[in-house]
This record gives structure tokens, C-alpha cells and sequence, in this order.
């Protein structure tokens, strides 16, 4: 299997995590809405796969606000995904090679998930300011619970934080989501034709 192909396999893989850890991790909060842990699999999908994670993250995030009833999300979804994991693919690559030691990059892709967070959580701000300004939203319900709404969608961004944190360090020790190392899966295939392992 060419790295391609692996490539657009576990962009799939990922898609359909976004989406399921989305759908089925989601916190209905009153007046907020939900809350979810979708996001910490994106972070993982962008350490796994780089810019194939994008999609991944559109697909999978937009495909629940779809069966969740929130079509309405699709729009800046769409856009505010695609963003966050762009940003979140720039710090990685601010973190500087593979090579390099996990726990030095560390920092840097903490404060990638970090800044990627907070943009997602005041973009989605925003954009809910539209939809009040469209008559989409209860402006006297959203105004009148403004704060305590920040502070519990906060929840998620740190939330991805942990769970990004764990995932990331799982995934540099698993050398087959390594693409730029595709000796290792060619080794592996050599072995599986030789009937070793």
C-alpha cells in the first residue's frame, strides 16, 4: 500500500472518529447547547497525518453537527475546523521534527492546542453573534447567560487539551502513523510476505 493510499485510509479512520467521539461524547448544557470531546481526536488526527487532517476534521465535525439537528453550525463549522487544525498543524511544525524528543516539543504543541482552542471557542462566538443579529437565537437568553456560557464552553478546548496531550504521545510511538518513515510499513509487509512475526 502506497503512502497515499494510507494517507486517504486513516484520513477516513479519523473522519469517522471526529465525528463518533463528537456525536456521542456531546454534554447537552441548557441554553449553551453541547459540549464535546471531538476536538482532542482532531488534535491527534493533525499530529498523525498533517494536512490530510483538515479534512478529516470538516467531515467528521460537520457530519455531526448534521445528525445532532444543528445544520445551522454547518456554515462556520466548516470554516472554524478547518482553521483550528490548520493552526494546530503550524505549531507542530513550530515543534520542530519527529526526531526530536517528545517531551521537548511538548510545550510548543500544548500552547498550539491552546491558542487553537481559544480561537475555535470565539469563533463559534461569533458567529453566534450573527445568528442572534439573523433573528436565529434568543438574544435575550444568550446575552442573559453570556458569561456562564463562555466559562462551560471553555470545558472543551481544555478538554481537548488532555485528551490531544495523551493521544499525541500515543501516536509517537506508533511508527505505522509515521508517513514519513514508510520503511517501517515496508518492513512490516516484508515480514508478513516472509511469514515472520
Amino acid at each position: 500500500m502506497n503512502t497515499k493510499t494510507r494517507k486517504l485510509t486513516v484520513t477516513a479512520v479519523f473522519a469517522a472518529l471526529i465525528y463518533a467521539v463528537t456525536y456521542f461524547s456531546r454534554i447537552p448544557v441548557p441554553v449553551i447547547g453541547i459540549v464535546h470531546f471531538g476536538d482532542g481526536i482532531i488534535f491527534a488526527a493533525c499530529a498523525a497525518l498533517g494536512w490530510w487532517a483538515v479534512p478529516a476534521a470538516v467531515i467528521g465535525s460537520c457530519l455531526a453537527d448534521l445528525t445532532m439537528g444543528a445544520f445551522y453550525y454547518i456554515p462556520a463549522t466548516l470554516v472554524i475546523k478547518s482553521v483550528m487544525a490548520a493552526l494546530f498543524i503550524l505549531f507542530l511544525k513550530l515543534a520542530g521534527p519527529k526526531s526530536k524528543p517528545i517531551a521537548k516539543r511538548l510545550p510548543v504543541i500544548i500552547s498550539g492546542m491552546l491558542f487553537a482552542g481559544l480561537f475555535m471557542l470565539f469563533a463559534y462566538t461569533g458567529y453566534e453573534v450573527l445568528l442572534i443579529f439573523f433573528g436565529m437565537l434568543d438574544d435575550e437568553v444568550i446575552l442573559l447567560f453570556g458569561l456562564i456560557r463562555l466559562l462551560w464552553s471553555a470545558v472543551q478546548p481544555l478538554a481537548a487539551i488532555f485528551i490531544g496531550t495523551a493521544l499525541i504521545i500515543g501516536i509517537e510511538k506508533v511508527k505505522i502513523l509515521d508517513f514519513s518513515a514508510p520503511r517501517v510499513i515496508e518492513e512490516i509487509e516484508t515480514n508478513e510476505d516472509s511469514g515472520v512475526g
